[in-house]
């Protein structure tokens, strides 16, 4: 082995131009067949296996008619046509399509506590319109989802992930407890296992290339939520420029 390295070594001295080519030539082979196998990796990512073939982002210009003398290009503020649903087209779109499986979809961090509000805790949050735990395929671990009554009814219903009922709660499962979004206590009737699809195939904000977060942790009926006061700090932007809503993806 020493004769072997100092063999190597002395001809390194001896041609060093030689020498510096050669590993600068391995350098960029290697280097190109990393870059080429990232590419391949990233633009080949599926993230939800066996699902990811059958959902279809939906969008709608759900700008208001343009009046006369406005430009139809743009939503009369000079901005860009936001990509996001209004609720009102969501709820319109759901009614006249009631044959196809559809899910809306806010996500933002919220701040929730246990029942006495002893402890308090932020997690990305995911306000859904529609049966989104099956249709993304969200793995439970204990209880079960909400149903379309619960979800009709608006019932304070809430699953949350086994983390998070172990941080908040003291304990993985959580099922049957009572903890606090917003004004209004919810009750947990589901803990998920831990889900984080790479890229994000939801919600995803201009400055988020989608590979970010450490995956959702609450899962709630949006309208019970919008009944709650949950504060959303979210997408806000509204017909006019103004910033009373939030928007769906």
């Amino acid at each position: 082995m020493n004769y072997t390295l100092e063999t190597g070594l002395r001809g390194c001295l001896r041609h060093p131009r030689t020498m510096l080519l050669a590993v600068l030539t391995l350098a960029l082979g290697l280097a190109s067949v990393m870059t080429m196998l990232t590419l391949l990796s990233v633009l080949s990512a599926d993230p939800l296996p066996g699902i990811s073939h059958r959902l279809y982002i939906a969008w709608a210009d759900s700008r208001p008619a343009a009046r006369s003398g406005e430009n139809d290009t743009i939503d009369g503020t000079g901005a860009s046509v936001p990509p996001l649903w209004k609720l009102q087209d969501v709820q319109a779109m759901r009614h006249q399509h009631a044959d196809v499986r559809q899910v809306a979809l806010l996500t933002a961090p919220l701040s929730v506590s246990n029942a006495d509000g002893s402890n308090t805790r932020t997690a990305s949050a995911v306000l859904a319109v529609g049966p989104m735990l099956s249709m993304f395929g969200v793995p439970l671990r204990h209880g079960r989802a909400w149903t379309p009554e619960e979800e009709q009814t608006r019932a304070p219903v809430v699953v949350i992930s086994r983390a998070l009922s172990q941080r908040l709660l003291g304990r993985e499962d959580g099922t049957g407890a009572g903890i606090r979004l917003g004004r209004h206590t919810f009750q947990v009737i589901g803990i998920s296992e831990r889900w984080a699809p790479r890229p994000r195939p939801h919600f995803l904000p201009g400055n988020d290339p989608g590979w970010q977060g450490h995956g959702d942790e609450i899962f709630v009926p949006a309208m019970a939520a919008v009944d709650a006061g949950v504060e959303v700090t979210s997408t806000r932007q509204c017909d006019g420029g103004g910033f009373d809503g939030f928007r769906f993806d």
